[in-house]
């Protein structure tokens, strides 16, 4: 059912131009000449799907992008589409598309996507703009090793307790001993792989000399772990450089700089950032197009559902239910529920049974 919804909603972007007498149109010939480029990918019965289907799914949904990586997700897709194309050219022969139902149906979903389209414009400028004035620290990433001495106990060895009295002091002091000694070592000449191997408690990275992979400062594991200090230290230095012992939560960290700071591109980072910004920009979309005035309800049960009335259960004070957001309208399915997070979330009201 998702690939079903995912192609769909990608299909709706391009094929409405195709439907009655637009079937002849400029952007409908050019749209089936890219349709046939590249090399074929399958075929069933009378229906080919080329290369070039993908990379117009792909321009018109960019979501698809990431299925095609998966040889399986893209296997369901190419089914898909030789199982849609067979439909639609069923559905051509027959006249479906001139008949009044399905054009009313292709025109309402055109509003739906044009309408999506100036939303995804002011994103997509927005995105731009976020980038280019903080790509310089949010979307700057470093190749770093490290040595992690850890300041937790040790697990409890087979039938052993585990220790009800933590010293966490002096745990933290051999810690910081253990991880000053093996920095010791490395500025004598010992090799980095050589200390990693002695000294380093993370067995993750371990095996790998220690890399840890390219650290950012919007690293999810940067809160979670305490290492906003070792992040922002690894910034400040050069490729080969050695810092000394950084505490974290997790312990004390001797990091290693592998390769120079570099920039996170546009094309890899986008996605995000519109994620981030999206219901930043509609809001303001939204205020710029209506002048800020609310909206003014002339149907009187929608008055009613803006202004709910209070409801009172037995051994409660009244409690004001929420109106919240009608039902949200895509290409895919037409009218649905909101999603949760994005819509109202319904409300539990625990019910006291009255003393006797």
């Amino acid at each position: 059912m998702k690939v079903h919804a995912v192609l769909l909603c990608s299909l709706l972007t391009f094929s409405i131009s195709a439907c009655g007498s637009k079937s002849s149109s400029p952007s409908a010939a050019s749209l089936e000449k890219d349709l046939k480029k590249g090399k074929s990918l399958a075929s069933l019965g009378p229906v080919e799907i080329n290369e070039g289907y993908l990379e117009v799914l792909s321009r018109a949904n960019p979501n698809v992008a990431a299925q095609l990586k998966n040889p399986a997700g893209k296997k369901r897709l190419v089914d898909n589409l030789l199982e849609q194309e067979l439909l639609y050219r069923e559905s051509v022969n027959r006249g479906i598309p001139n008949k009044p139902e399905v054009q009313e149906k292709a025109a309402l979903y055109e509003r739906v996507i044009f309408a999506q389209a100036v939303l995804d414009d002011a994103v997509d400028k927005k995105a731009k703009e976020y980038y280019d004035q903080n790509k310089d620290k949010e979307f700057a990433r470093v190749k770093v090793a490290q040595i992690l001495i850890k300041t937790t106990p040790p697990p409890p060895k087979p039938g052993q307790k585990p220790e009800t009295k933590v010293d966490n002091k002096a745990l933290e002091e051999a810690a910081l001993k253990k991880a000053q000694e093996a920095k010791s070592k490395l500025d004598a000449g010992a090799a980095w792989d050589a200390v990693v191997t002695e000294y380093s408690e993370d067995i993750s990275s371990k095996n790998r000399g220690g890399e840890l992979g390219l650290l950012s400062r919007n690293d999810r594991r940067a809160e979670r772990l305490g290492w906003n200090e070792m992040i922002e230290k690894v910034f400040t230095m050069q490729v080969g450089q050695v810092s000394d012992p950084i505490l974290a939560k997790d312990g004390y960290h001797v990091v290693k700089i592998l390769e120079a700071t570099q920039i996170a591109p546009y094309e890899e980072v986008q996605n995000t950032i519109k994620f981030k910004l999206r219901s930043q920009v509609k809001n303001e979309l939204m205020t710029k197009l209506t002048g800020g005035k609310p909206t003014e309800y002339k149907d009187e049960s929608l008055k009613a559902a803006s202004n709910p009335p209070a409801v009172t259960l037995p051994g409660m004070p009244p409690q004001t239910m929420p109106s919240g957001p009608g039902p949200r309208i895509t290409p895919e399915r037409g009218p649905v529920p909101p999603i949760p997070g994005k819509g109202p979330v319904p409300v539990q009201i625990p019910i006291k049974k009255p003393s006797n």
